[in-house]
């Protein structure tokens, strides 16, 4: 997804609506779109398989944190935690961590 700048959209749609837009570096022109139930106050992070297979990683601030195929934007998973995800998460070769408002710290498995 070199050829991509991918970006969260606040306010989107609704008040509380949300996206994530992957732009095409030269053209600017839209490549897909994946709404969001809303917005988040994280960025979206990029991870990449050693194939080279991107995905990216958006956590939403009603704590639904989502995976999503790079180059398309398919869901392709997702899962709900307890309380608001305030940032973006730290990804480290197979592990995910994040931290919710309740001051909780999360631990995850990608694969």
């Amino acid at each position: 997804i070199k050829d991509l700048v991918i970006i969260g959209l606040c306010r989107y749609g609704k008040f509380d609506g949300g996206a994530l837009l992957a732009l095409d570096k030269k053209t600017g022109k839209q490549v897909w779109k994946h709404d969001l139930s809303i917005y988040s106050w994280g960025s979206p992070v990029d991870v990449y398989e050693k194939d080279g297979k991107s995905y990216i990683i958006q956590a939403e601030r009603n704590g639904m944190i989502r995976l999503i195929e790079g180059k398309t934007g398919t869901l392709l998973g997702s899962i709900n935690q307890d309380s608001y995800v305030e940032a973006s998460p730290s990804v480290f070769n197979n592990y995910m961590v994040y931290a919710s408002r309740t001051g909780k710290i999360y631990g995850m498995k990608l694969k």
